[in-house]
């Protein structure tokens, strides 16, 4: 793995969170 790889895939988890939470906040209202 190369040593950017974590740093990669945890901005890939906080956007998918942050989309997540997005949708959820939007489908609720």
């Amino acid at each position: 793995m190369h040593p950017q790889g974590a740093e990669v895939w945890l901005a890939l988890a906080a956007g998918a969170l942050l989309v997540v939470a997005a949708l959820v906040s939007w489908c609720r209202r």
